[in-house]
């Protein structure tokens, strides 16, 4: 989001006038960047959204179903709006425009993991799956052809329940390989918690072949790696989800770049208690600082400082799990499943609030991008 976004916002919480200023942004079509987002109504209706910096409603289009992650072409043009676990559909739309081009849908014998990204090429999409007779994770490879995209073939994921893959900047795949056996007939239920083995691995994005793979340690094989972010500099922070005891104390960040022989992980600031042993999402600021990590069973944000190495004073926002990084350094957007979005800044305490009334009407799902 541009530099002055927090400068106008400041101005319309001083001045009262978040709905003065709000219709001058929307007046302008398809001008300034969009926060994409799943969110629900108060109806409890599933919708794929696009706001604006101050949250008025850009677009939105309705969906079959809930939905989870979001990937954004390397030209911003496109993105790619994937179904909550297990799921059947990913849909394709334009940008900023909306227009929905493509829905596409799970090969015989697969089912959507939630997430996607695009290949450095912006004509290759990778979305995570589950083979869930095969009892293996995949990755399935969908290419361009004229305007369509059409399913390639598909890699091993490196594991078990991939969920969130990303591209890194040296050109390789990041899988999150969350480790968890899930099977259509048995819903969302966890059919392997004594033998999971998730593990981060990385793929060559060409042709599939396995990088490297970096397991947990075995006494904390039922930490389940789910959700990536990655540094302007290469470094990979995943946030991880416990299926042991809740009241067990376990590191839930681990930090890793590609040529290091190991995982670092790293215990939050805050007891069980508190986090539920639990987090939902993780972003990066612009500059690679610091990182930004949800626990929305607990209500809390928490937030590392990597070249200090310390952590920041964690914050309070109800259901908050969508995160991103803000245009400023040190700065992060926050979602609410309770509804709103706001701006963040841990080091000095301030938040800043997306004024809009569509942004505080929405109950936003998981994660969210800004093009």
């Amino acid at each position: 989001m541009p530099l002055s976004r927090r400068n106008l916002l400041t101005q319309a919480l001083l001045l009262g006038a978040g709905t003065v200023l709000a219709p001058a942004v929307r007046a302008i079509p398809g001008s300034g960047p969009l926060l994409l987002s799943a969110s629900d109504d108060e109806a409890g209706r599933h919708f794929f959204s696009a706001i604006d910096e101050m949250g008025a409603l850009r677009f939105r289009h309705p969906l079959p179903d809930r939905a989870h992650g979001i990937g954004v072409s390397p030209d911003g043009r496109r993105c790619a709006v994937v179904a909550r676990r297990p799921g059947s559909f990913v849909e394709l739309y334009s940008l900023p425009d909306g227009a929905r081009l493509q829905r596409l849908e799970n090969a015989a014998g697969r089912r959507f993991c939630g997430h996607a990204a695009f290949g450095p090429d912006g004509d290759t999409l990778f979305t995570t799956e589950n083979d869930f007779d095969g009892q293996r994770g995949v990755i399935g490879v969908w290419r361009r052809q004229g305007d369509q995209l059409v399913r390639h073939g598909e890699w091993s994921s490196g594991g078990i329940g991939p969920h969130e893959l990303l591209m890194h900047p040296d050109g390789t795949l990041v899988v999150a390989n969350g480790g968890i056996l899930t099977h259509p007939d048995a819903g969302r239920d966890k059919l392997n918690l004594d033998s999971m083995q998730p593990n981060l691995s990385y793929l060559d994005s060409q042709t599939g072949d396995l990088i490297g793979s970096f397991a947990m340690p075995e006494s904390l094989h039922q930490l389940s790696i789910r959700h990536l972010s990655i540094s302007p500099d290469g470094q990979v922070a995943s946030v991880l989800q416990y299926q042991g005891p809740e009241t067990q104390e376990v590191p839930l960040l681990v930090l890793h770049r590609p040529g290091d022989e190991a995982l670092e992980l790293l215990s939050l600031p805050e007891s069980p208690g508190i986090h539920h042993n639990y987090l939902g999402s993780v972003a990066w600021d612009s500059e690679g600082r610091w990182l930004a990590m949800s626990a929305p069973r607990g209500s809390r944000i928490y937030f590392y400082d990597r070249r200090e190495g310390r952590w920041a004073a964690p914050v309070t926002y109800s259901d908050g799990c969508g995160l991103y990084r803000d245009s400023l350094p040190a700065t992060f957007l926050i979602s609410s499943g309770a509804g709103g979005v706001t701006s963040y800044c841990p080091e000095d305490g301030s938040w800043q609030p997306l004024p809009d009334r569509y942004a505080n009407q929405q109950r936003w799902d998981n994660h969210m991008v800004v093009t």
